[in-house]
Order: structure tokens, then sequence, then C-alpha cells
């Protein structure tokens, strides 16, 4: 990665940037107080988003929503394919709510499993999952990308989940196009050996 990684070149971005204002004569101590105070504001409302995320995860675990909802998709007798629908539709409608590191750990110990079973390849199916969860993330109530775009933006939050629709709408159509075609997922990785 270089001399930082990619988190630690960002904060070393904004803290030349900093002292290049700073050097400049372009911030003064109003400034300064106001960016701060713009910074924390915007801090704290999406450590709040993510805060409630983590707790609604907590609460599916202690309620086993996660492994009833897989174990009843499990035992319908219907295609592989419309039990793969339902799991993707189940992590749009998980990553609305959740941040990606609370699905991954609420359910794919459980959906992978299913998956296999199903005949489905256990890579494929992980960036499917990837992109369907990312989906969540524009998807209304919580959708907390839209959230911070809409605090930085400075525009209302149904402003950004209005406009994000035409890229949800795109998104769905390349997960079905990645569903059908699992071979622009598998290609690469089978050239490299897998």
């Amino acid at each position: 990665t270089g001399v930082a990684s990619p988190t630690e070149a960002s904060a070393l971005g904004a803290f030349c940037a900093f002292c290049l204002s700073i050097w400049m004569g372009k911030m003064s101590m109003p400034g300064l107080r106001r960016a701060l105070l713009r910074a924390a504001h915007g801090t704290c409302m999406i450590s709040m988003i993510l805060l409630g995320a983590h707790i609604f995860g907590y609460f599916f675990t202690l309620a086993q929503v996660t492994q009833t909802l897989v174990a009843w998709v499990g035992s319908l007798e219907v295609s592989r394919w419309i039990i793969l629908t339902l799991i993707l539709f189940g992590y749009i409608v998980l990553g609305s709510f959740m941040d990606q590191i609370a699905i991954l750990v609420l359910t794919v110990p459980i959906v992978l499993p299913l998956i296999k079973s199903l005949g489905y390849d256990p890579l494929w199916f992980g960036v499917i999952k990837i992109v369907t969860a990312e989906v969540g993330m524009i998807t209304p109530p919580v959708g907390l990308n839209c959230y911070v775009v809409a605090r930085y933006s400075g525009r209302p939050v149904a402003e950004v989940f209005h406009g994000t629709m035409p890229h949800f709408f795109a998104h769905l159509i390349a997960i079905a196009i990645l569903v059908i075609w699992p071979q622009i997922i598998l290609w690469l990785p089978i050239k490299m050996g897998y």
C-alpha cells in the first residue's frame, strides 16, 4: 500500500489541507471554530446512526430473527432461484437497517451453508451479497449513505433518497445481470486458479 494505508493517507491529506489553509492565511479562528463544529455535528450524526444500527443488529441476534428467517426460506419447496431471490431481498431489507459488518456477522454463517446446499458458488454469492447489501445502504428508512450525503450537501434527506432511486434501480439491474451470468464474477478468479 505504500507509505500509508488508505485510512492513514486520508487523515494525512486532511492534515496537510488544514496546514496549507493556515499557511496561506485562508483559515481564521472563527472559521476554524465553524469547521470543527460542523465536523463534530456530522460525526455525531453518523455515529448515532451507526449506534442505532448496531443496537438493531443486537436485537436481531437476541431475537434470532435472521436464523429463523433463513431456516424458513430453506424449508420452502420451491425453486432454488426463488430462494436466492428471497435471500437477496432480505439482504436489501437488512442493508437498509444495518451496516455491512453486522450483516456479515449475523447472516453469513447461516446463509452460506444454505447457498452451498443449493449448488451456488460461495465466491459468487459473496460478491452478490456485498452488492445487494450496499443497495440497502441507499434504501429508506435508515440508508446510512443517504444521511451522510444529506448532511454534507445541505439537502433534505427525502430529496437525497429520491435522488438515489435511479441508482437503486441501476443496481437492481446489475444484480440481475450478475445472477444470470455468474461468469462475470467468476472469470478472473478462475483465471487465477480458483
